[in-house]
């Protein structure tokens, strides 16, 4: 509208067909040429035209319009966060904007999946000390995944807080909300759902704030209107977390299949078939590990790591202390049979041979 100097979407229809195709080929072209958006961007801003149009029942020559954006040029590499950058987030982040990082990185979610988790979504999962996340319930996009020890952790705490600040922790009140003034016990006590786009503040504000980029993101879209270029980064301010996540379960050795359905992706036709359960996704099998074969990768902090590892020690000797009492009260069941054999063999009932061919046995 601003490209027409149109003031209401009404005006963008009372144009001729061929005026209307004549102007969105020369507002492709100046997105392109003058302002120098990414083919993605302006891919993107076409198919909004497009649809606008359509819903219209206003029909134009498509094909000719799409041939002006010409091939795709992949103008900057696209690469996930790596564990320290995402370090660098954490160490700028309060309570709740640490939840938000970790959720993202840990259990693959969207931004927009984390305004929809109410606390009745999250199941205690004692035994790997995480949670099962239910992400767009009762919706035809519903889910689940799984989040890191650290990552609950970090939930923990932030659901104390606000606790601690007089709120009601129900199974309806959401995940994340909007940040509160802890003073005003009225505003403490009635959580309100935080946004997608707040959401999108919270780590576009810890991009800039740990220096992973030089300018927020609201002064960069100023710039970009002034008519100057874009400043290009090869790590998507939000979804370079979900990559993170995707890119390191793969890599870990989780079948590519579980990391789909980790992250709420569609399988097609293979859905239909593909039905591992829930322990299957969570511990994995003979053939293939699970999510908690590679929460040691997904972990970011130092400090968290150690702690999983002593965890993990401590399991591995509670098992191995488990067996060395099985072993031990067996030992106990078979003394009287030993001493059984031994006095039949002293009365001649059992010869030596057979005892000699059990003990070889």
């Amino acid at each position: 509208m601003k490209y027409r100097n149109a003031t209401s979407c009404e005006q963008l229809l009372q144009d001729d067909i061929k005026l209307i195709q004549s102007d969105i080929i020369a507002y492709i072209l100046h997105l392109k040429n003058l302002r120098g958006l990414a083919s993605g961007t302006v891919a993107n801003r076409v198919s909004t035209l497009k649809h606008f149009y359509k819903m219209n029942d206003i029909i134009l020559n498509w094909d000719k319009i799409s041939s002006f954006q010409g091939e795709y040029i992949k103008v900057v590499s696209d690469k996930p966060y790596t564990k320290e950058e995402i370090a660098r987030l954490l160490e700028k982040a309060d309570q709740r904007d640490r939840v938000v990082v970790l959720l993202m990185a840990s259990a693959g979610l969207r931004k927009g999946g984390i305004p929809t988790i109410r606390l009745r979504n999250l199941s205690n999962i004692d035994r790997y000390e995480l949670y099962q996340i239910i992400v767009y319930e009762n919706t035809r996009y519903e889910y689940f995944t799984f989040c890191t020890p650290e990552c609950r952790e970090a939930i923990d705490v932030y659901l104390e807080y606000r606790k601690r600040c007089g709120e009601k922790l129900r199974p309806e009140a959401p995940l994340i909300r909007e940040q509160f003034n802890k003073e005003d016990s009225l505003h403490a006590v009635n959580p309100r759902n935080a946004s997608t786009e707040v959401v999108r503040h919270i780590i576009d504000k810890l991009v800039y704030d740990s220096g992973l980029r030089s300018r927020p993101l609201h002064l960069q879209k100023q710039e970009v209107q002034k008519g100057n270029p874009p400043t290009r980064y090869g790590t998507m301010i939000s979804h370079g977390l979900r990559k993170f996540f995707d890119t390191t379960t793969t890599v870990a050795g989780l079948n590519p299949l579980y990391v789909e359905m980790l992250m709420g992706h569609k399988l097609g036709l293979k859905a239909s078939y593909f039905r591992p359960t829930p322990k299957d996704l969570l511990e994995g099998n003979d053939k293939m590990i699970g999510y908690v074969g590679v929460i040691d990768e997904l972990t970011i902090g130092e400090e968290n790591r150690l702690k999983l590892e002593n965890s993990m020690i401590k399991n591995r000797n509670d098992i191995l202390e488990s067996d060395k009492e099985e072993v031990i009260s067996l030992r106990k069941e078979l003394e009287p049979l030993l001493v059984l054999k031994n006095t039949l063999i002293k009365e001649g009932v059992l010869k030596e041979s057979q005892s000699t061919l059990d003990k070889n046995s």
